[in-house]
């Protein structure tokens, strides 16, 4: 087909009928199979590298031959992409489960380390770096941390917030970094007594987010919100931490506060979890049943799209959502 005349930055539209949605291209489709005679026959017919796409997806799915043919025509792997904003490290640091060390995308992630993916290189108008994210999500172990601060990660590096590493790690709980920060020469002083207890109840310890509480009872008028909007009660919905949504019910969290970004209560966030962050249905369905049973209203739940969360559920999740009250969701959902 090449010879004939086949186009080798032949693509396809992100989503189908939206011209900016991003181009797909077939290089990425080559990668993707781990199809390497194809993807050195289409870089050497003049394919453009440094697309956004392949070596992200390569490194995704340790597709390391992949990724040894784009290095070795160009592709620059610490490179933030004019159109996503973002490094392949960052994009990698987005996932929420590592296998404690052994997800084919954290060891792709290794590979881009050590042939020189640069951990400093920040993404998104927030400014993050990789490290950033980890700290960021708890469910992942302390190896993807540690394997960037061992290629160079800056760990006292702020976002374009100021928020450093250490502070994210514990405002989220995530005790396992926040420890190997604070091993590596993080600064203890960045961590503020709201990022402490935001920690506390992201880990369900109930006995040290009450003692912070009582300390500080400004935090019920704050109600924590991160840059977003989001509530720790989002949070843990989403990752359907029943101890928290307790724990955060007694304590008088609004259960139908709205974000910003999505504008969609704690109950879309977990229905939204249930199918996006962890198979869990019978920790998602109890926190459906805490939020509904402490005022969760359909109205508050339906984000700026006009999505509700039965439509956006595990199927376990949508049908329990349904028989609550939920609208059924339509066919095209």
């Amino acid at each position: 087909m090449l010879d004939a005349g086949a186009d080798p930055n032949a693509f396809v539209l992100a989503e189908e009928g939206k011209p900016d949605s991003g181009r797909i291209p077939a290089l990425y489709f080559a990668c993707v199979a781990n199809n390497v005679p194809v993807v050195r026959l289409l870089l050497e017919r003049g394919a453009a590298i440094n697309d956004g796409e392949s070596s992200y997806h390569s490194a995704q799915l340790n597709h390391r031959e992949c990724l040894e043919t784009l290095v070795a025509h160009g592709e620059e792997i610490s490179s933030r992409h004019p159109r996503w904003k973002n490094t392949p490290l960052y994009f990698l640091a987005g996932h929420h489960d590592d296998q404690h060390g052994t997800a084919p995308w954290f060891l792709g992630c290794q590979w881009l380390l050590e042939h020189g993916a640069d951990p400093n290189v920040t993404s998104s108008e927030k400014a993050e770096t990789p490290l950033h994210a980890v700290a960021a999500r708890p469910t992942l172990s302390a190896a993807v941390a540690e394997a960037l601060i061992a290629h160079g990660a800056d760990v006292n590096r702020p976002r374009a917030d100021g928020r450093t590493p250490i502070s994210i790690a514990t405002r989220n709980g995530n005790a396992a970094v926040a420890d190997l920060l604070h091993a590596r020469g993080a600064r203890a002083g960045d961590v503020s007594p709201l990022d402490a207890f935001m920690g506390a109840c992201q880990r369900a310890d109930a006995p040290a987010a009450r003692t912070m509480f009582v300390a500080h009872p400004e935090f019920a008028a704050e109600l924590a919100r991160n840059e977003d909007g989001a509530t720790p009660l989002h949070w843990a919905a989403w990752r359907g931490n029943v101890a928290v949504v307790r724990l955060l019910v007694e304590l008088g969290a609004p259960v139908d506060a709205r974000e910003d970004e999505f504008g969609s209560s704690p109950l879309g966030w977990a229905a939204h979890g249930s199918a996006n962050c962890r198979t869990a249905d019978d920790d998602y369905c109890e926190v459906v049943e805490l939020l509904i049973a402490a005022g969760g209203t359909v109205e508050a739940s339906i984000n700026k799209w006009n999505e509700g969360p039965q439509s956006m559920a595990s199927p376990r999740v949508a049908t329990l959502l349904v028989n609550r009250g939920w609208p059924k969701p339509r066919a095209s959902d």
